[in-house]
């Protein structure tokens, strides 16, 4: 695998802290349940 650029897009960041947060609230749902 080739190491990625250093730079990154604000918007794949964005995306990708989205999809982290997404998953982590489906998780202590059901935790939570």
């Amino acid at each position: 695998m080739e190491p990625q650029p250093p730079r990154l897009k604000p918007g794949k960041i964005l995306d990708t802290l989205g999809a982290m947060q997404k998953s982590l609230t489906r998780a202590s749902q059901r935790i939570a349940q």
